[in-house]
């Protein structure tokens, strides 16, 4: 079963972007536009296995959706920040759930990396059988 990632990101070409290189990998994705839409899929019937988050978004930020993820108790969701900012960056690398902070123009392997941090050492995509 592939892994699920749920991918937060306002441009819309760069949601289809990610979703598009990530899928390539083996990923499955759900891919929605603000914070507080990825709490709705959060509460819902879907399970993600990890996030990617970038940190500038409308309606609820990255930095608002971490702290209600925290807030909410969750302490398993691993979660990739996708920033263009440097100083966010360098903010988010210290919110307990942010496994790994990738740099905009985004690194496919750069990024692949990440995701993967999310599940622990030598993790894949897809369960191997």
């Amino acid at each position: 079963m592939a892994k699920t990632l749920l991918i937060v990101e306002d441009d819309p070409f760069q949601r289809e972007l990610l979703c598009t290189l990530l899928e390539a990998h083996g990923y499955a994705c759900i891919g929605v536009e603000d914070g507080q839409r990825a709490l709705e899929v959060l509460a819902g019937e879907q399970n993600p296995d990890a996030v990617v988050l970038d940190m500038v978004l409308p309606r609820l930020n990255g930095h608002e959706f971490l702290q209600e993820l925290g807030a909410r108790g969750e302490r398993r969701l691993g979660v990739v920040v996708v920033s263009g900012f440097g100083p966010v960056s360098r903010f988010a690398e210290r919110l307990p759930l942010v496994r790994a902070v990738v740099q905009k123009p985004v690194d496919l392997d750069a990024l692949l990396e990440a995701v993967q941090s999310c599940f622990g050492e030598g993790a894949t995509p897809t369960a191997q059988h």
